[in-house]
């Protein structure tokens, strides 16, 4: 048998947990935001896609998950001009 995997909630409470420790790891920020994607939780996928960006400008993979995110919520708009 391998390791018990985490359910998409677990991650997403153990990356907030993570982030209170160490506030500014983007990559902590990202990963996040893809369990707040994949729990449906698209305004916190984006908020924290967002984040992970502002801490390393020029980070692509917050830049796309936000825009992903984005998408999901029917704000085509600010999607495409958030990857301009």
């Amino acid at each position: 048998r391998g390791p018990k995997l985490l359910t998409r909630e677990q991650a997403a409470d153990a990356f907030t947990t993570a982030l209170r420790y160490a506030p500014q790891q983007h990559e902590t920020y990202y990963q996040r935001a893809l369990a707040q994607y994949r729990l449906r939780r698209y305004e916190q996928a984006a908020a924290d896609a967002r984040q992970a960006y502002q801490l390393v400008p020029g980070y692509v993979p917050g830049a796309l998950e936000e825009a992903r995110a984005l998408v999901q919520l029917s704000r085509y708009e600010q999607s495409r001009t958030g990857l301009l």
